[in-house]
């Protein structure tokens, strides 16, 4: 059984390969689902909505029917995807008599906003990973960094993201080559290193195009100087999966040149698309 409180693809994706060999269930949050797989959900996946700690009422309903779905299906162990609030550690504490793996995704927390959400409950975060039998992780750097019996923790490659609304040939496009850099746009993503580069090959002749598809707050730090960049275009706006997709799809060189990170979905989306990738050496890439 597949539990997060985010994730949805990584979990879904997990579910559609699975269901073949296995008996599988998932309880996954609405919303997130929506904003990255979209409805609806298929058989076996329970989606609901995760709650502030503030409705305590609310997050023991939700709990009421994990716990159903726990005791219908009988799983052979529940496999969590990391999160620090104190819902999900409800849902992993009912879960005590079943088998727990969890995820540990980003094993530290991004810089920017991503470290300060995250730097609270840690103790949460911290109890999850003493008490799982088993921690999987994706990348053999993130080890060290989880707190953990070494015994236990499990260096499995992250899923790629296979295509579900545009195929590897479904680029139509027509013109110089595009560079796509994709996704919320953190300070984290370096983005002022990927326009120096571009600026560098501008000045030096090359024709290309650098498409910046997503919103975030590295973006509004440049936007001031987009006009003096020609070979720059911007779509502002958070994408839909399918146009999330479409993006990639319609990309020659998919760039993530990141400061730091973990791991990242855009990169298990252009392994789907069979897109080049141009990544700095940093966490899992």
């Amino acid at each position: 059984m597949l539990v997060g409180l985010h994730f949805s693809l990584y979990c879904q994706t997990l579910f559609d390969d699975m269901m073949p060999l296995c008996s599988i269930a998932a309880h996954l949050p609405q919303q997130n689902y929506c904003d990255e797989v979209g409805l609806p959900a298929p058989p076996g996946v329970t989606l609901f909505n995760p709650q502030n700690i503030r409705r305590p009422g609310k997050i023991i309903a939700n709990a009421a029917v994990f716990s159903r779905i726990l005791h219908r299906f009988r799983p052979d162990f529940v496999h969590f995807q990391e999160s620090k609030t104190e819902e999900a550690f409800l849902y992993w504490w009912i879960a005590r008599r079943y088998k727990r793996v969890l995820t540990v995704h980003d094993p530290q927390p991004h810089l920017g906003r991503d470290s300060k959400v995250r730097s609270k409950n840690v103790w949460i975060r911290n109890r999850m990973r003493e008490q799982a039998d088993a921690v999987i992780v994706h990348a053999r750097s993130h080890r060290v960094k989880v707190e953990s019996s070494d015994a236990k923790v499990h260096v499995v490659p992250h899923p790629v993201f296979r295509p579900r609304f545009v195929s590897c040939s479904d680029s139509r496009r027509a013109g110089p080559i595009r560079i796509l850099m994709v996704g919320r746009m953190e300070f984290y993503k370096g983005m002022p290193r990927l326009i120096e580069a571009c600026e560098l090959l501008s000045s030096n002749g090359a024709k290309f195009e650098l498409r910046l598809a997503g919103r975030g707050p590295a973006l509004d730090e440049i936007r001031p100087g987009l006009h003096r960049m020609p070979w720059v275009s911007v779509v502002d706006k958070y994408l839909t999966p399918e146009e999330l997709e479409r993006e990639v799809a319609d990309c020659d060189i998919l760039v993530l040149p990141y400061l730091e990170g973990t791991a990242s979905g855009i990169i298990a989306f252009g392994l789907g698309l069979k897109k080049c990738m141009v990544a700095t050496s940093v966490g899992g890439f």
